[in-house]
């Protein structure tokens, strides 16, 4: 007595191996795609894209640029998707090098959004990257590492290369160092901080800025940019510590690295 198949059985009977291979073939080119994307191609693509070719030869700061703006009154802006009231404090420029890039927005990021009122997840979408960049002689060394703790630029001196320039540059840290939290002012800045590594040297020009907006509990998330150079929190706490060095807020208007200019 033979046993009747069905369609689908019948379909798998004949295809089924076929099939398995070519879904393994696509799930291995799709790793290879995805690795060779995020080690080389994305960077090549959105640099012709979104940026334009910038030959001058950069010259690293030795002190970041604060311009004094008359005062300013109250703007607002959609930024994914909330609505940001923000106050132009001064003009910033600085060329140096970038020692670390911390992304908020990756998937792994977004699981720890919700854990308050929604103050979490505002704040990592309208500034969904911080960069510790040094200028001067700090900047001079290619083999000074940066680190990250949650929205903290840090120095990662468990590597024996940055312990000596620390030793070497100490007094440097306090206005040579900084942490700065990036607003895009458009999508081609933005397509260039999705680009930007450790180890780029870029120039940066924004506006350091007073922003808040309300999150979903109704509460006023709001911050302000230092505006110079080793501001620290003095009526403050943040992590249990007081006079923590404080980030800039900056609305980054154009950048400059790796031979594109983006703005």
């Amino acid at each position: 007595m033979h046993k009747e198949y069905s369609n689908y059985e019948s379909f798998m009977f004949m295809y089924g191996a076929t099939i398995r291979r070519l879904l393994k073939r696509l799930f291995w080119g799709f790793v290879i795609f995805a690795v060779i994307w995020h080690f080389g191609l994305q960077r090549y693509v959105y640099q012709r894209l979104f940026g334009t070719p910038f030959n001058e030869e950069m010259t690293i700061s030795q002190n970041e640029v604060y311009v004094d703006l008359p005062p300013d009154n109250y703007r607002t802006a959609s930024i994914a998707g909330y609505e940001v009231k923000f106050q132009l404090l001064k003009q910033y420029y600085a060329t140096g090098r970038v020692i670390y890039v911390d992304r908020y927005t990756n998937p792994f990021g977004r699981f720890y959004r919700d854990t308050d009122d929604g103050s979490t997840r505002a704040y990592d979408e309208i500034v969904p990257q911080d960069i510790s960049f040094v200028i001067g002689d700090l900047a001079k060394s290619s083999e000074l590492k940066g680190d990250h703790e949650y929205r903290m630029g840090i120095i990662d001196v468990e590597d024996k290369d940055t312990r000596d320039i620390v030793l070497k540059h100490e007094k440097l840290f306090d206005t040579h160092f900084t942490n700065i939290h990036t607003i895009a002012a458009s999508i081609n800045v933005q397509k260039a901080l999705d680009i930007l590594k450790a180890g780029d040297i870029a120039t940066l020009e924004g506006y350091l800025i007073y922003w808040e907006t309300r999150v979903r509990s109704g509460r006023i998330l709001n911050f302000r940019s230092a505006v110079y150079a080793g501001e620290t929190h003095k009526d403050q706490k943040y992590g249990g510590m007081s006079n923590v060095g404080k980030c800039k807020q900056l609305l980054l208007t154009k950048i400059t690295f790796d031979g594109y200019t983006f703005e």
